[in-house]
């Protein structure tokens, strides 16, 4: 599925996403970067002069063509034949979320951080160092003979939208948390819709960081009853198809149920975050502590280990004020 979408990824509003997956992406399956690959990811290859890419991007894709064939003697590259497994191995990984799916949505697992190789970083950066060089002489040969292709026009940003609040989406939202009422479960997702939501546009107005901080602590106050909840839901949702199961799953299956939803709650760290900007380190610090307590009841320990650290974070913080 995801070579399919690297190969379909044939624009660029289509590459969206973080580099380091797609060169992560491109190493695990042995995906090939072309020249135009090596031109998007040159700023990820710490190449910042962008002169010439930008003004003469024809130009500068076929030089970088010939360079790729001259030092490697194929016009594309594997990642492979430049990282070797042994040093993929000692990269430094990251927490990231990664699911698509609503209940471990806030769920993180460790990503090896490939762009910051200094190998793949040197490789490319000196490829790209190389073609500037040759474009620049190049060009300054044709000026003097009168043959000099005319340089892009830098287009005019079509990024001057002006943030307005969505009062439409805001009723909608509102409705939908009304209509869960009777269903906790479905209300803590609408929480966590209504905290996204207020949080776009906390630079409009106070009201609505207050309105984020107010939800956060709505669904922080329920999650005693969401246990509950889903711990009832689930378990008569096993009753239903108890036939289905031999003795021994349906007990391991039970007792997986009575752990809990173990979902990450989102207003924990939205709310630290917000209290940390607003220097109010005292509340950031209280909020760690009742996401520690909340995520060892459920033996969560990466997500308690990154709260230990943010917290001891504020601590020092607060001490230097």
């Amino acid at each position: 599925m995801m070579t399919k979408f690297i190969e379909s990824s044939d624009k660029e509003y289509k590459f969206k996403f973080s580099d380091n997956l797609f060169l992560l992406s491109a190493y695990s399956f042995r995906l090939p970067l072309n020249s135009a690959d090596i031109v998007r990811l040159s700023k990820t290859f710490e190449f910042t002069n962008k002169r010439y890419i930008l003004k003469y991007p024809e130009l500068f894709n076929k030089t970088l063509l010939k360079i790729m064939i001259k030092r490697h003697n194929q016009d594309s590259i594997l990642l492979n034949d430049i990282l070797k497994k042994k040093d993929f191995d000692k990269l430094r990984t990251e927490e990231m979320r990664m699911f698509a799916n609503i209940s471990i949505s806030e769920n993180e697992i460790n990503i090896p951080l490939i762009s910051e190789s200094f190998m793949i970083k040197k490789t490319f950066y000196d490829m790209l160092f190389e073609t500037h060089e040759t474009v620049k002489a190049e060009l300054a040969s044709l000026r003097k003979e009168g043959k000099a292709p005319k340089a892009n026009k830098k287009k005019k940003s079509k990024n001057n939208t002006i943030l307005t609040f969505d009062r439409v989406e805001e009723s909608k939202l509102l409705d939908e948390l009304n209509n869960t009422r009777n269903n906790i479960v479905d209300r803590h997702f609408i929480y966590v819709k209504l905290q996204n939501f207020y949080y776009k546009y906390r630079e409009l107005d106070s009201t609505y960081i207050d309105e984020c901080i107010s939800y956060c602590k709505e669904d922080i106050k329920s999650l005693d009853d969401l246990q509950k909840a889903y711990i009832n839901s689930k378990l008569n949702d096993l009753k239903t198809l108890s036939s289905y199961y031999e003795k021994n799953e349906l007990r391991d299956r039970m007792s997986e149920i009575k752990r809990g939803f173990k979902g990450r709650i989102p207003a924990f760290e939205k709310l630290a975050i917000i209290y940390e900007k607003q220097q109010e380190y005292s509340k950031a610090i209280k909020v760690c502590y009742v996401a520690i307590e909340y995520y060892e009841s459920l033996d969560m320990d990466e997500i308690i280990d990154g709260f230990q650290r943010r917290k001891i974070r504020l601590l020092n913080k607060k001490d230097k004020v």
